[in-house]
């Protein structure tokens, strides 16, 4: 105890979440877990806002291969995936589509800065929740 964790691979961040998970159903609560999204860490809207009303080049890129999300992930989401009575919601599902994380969809973006969804665009994630908090 006491010395620096190594999440590059999002392990000990699913082996923690999983500790709560059972901790939490064997006080007798229901178990919902959201997983993560590719982020941009850049200003996504702000940038690109203004790239495109100054006809400035895009610097940053509009996606990320998911490739990428999944070595960061990928063995962490199929060890919550497993967890008895867990229900794990995955909006990369929404955001990566074939072998691309964007962070523009359909010509708007996704994320209002570097790591915030934007609320514009959240009813792309709404359908995923759909009777969540009826499941238990």
């Amino acid at each position: 105890k006491g010395g620096v964790v190594d999440n590059r691979t999002s392990g000990p961040l699913a082996d923690g979440l999983a500790d709560l998970a059972g901790r939490l159903q064997r006080a007798g609560k229901t178990v919902i877990l959201i997983g993560p999204i590719e982020q941009p860490n850049f200003e996504v809207a702000s940038e690109y806002s203004r790239q495109l009303a100054y006809g400035r080049p895009h610097h940053n890129p509009d996606h990320r291969a998911r490739s990428v999300f999944d070595a960061r992930h990928g063995a962490a989401l199929a060890r919550l995936a497993r967890l008895p009575d867990v229900r794990l919601i995955r909006p990369d599902k929404v955001q990566c589509e074939g072998q691309q994380c964007r962070f523009i969809l359909a010509g708007r973006a996704l994320f209002s800065d570097g790591n915030h969804l934007a609320q514009g665009e959240l009813w792309r994630f709404a359908p995923l929740f759909v009777g969540v908090a009826d499941a238990r």
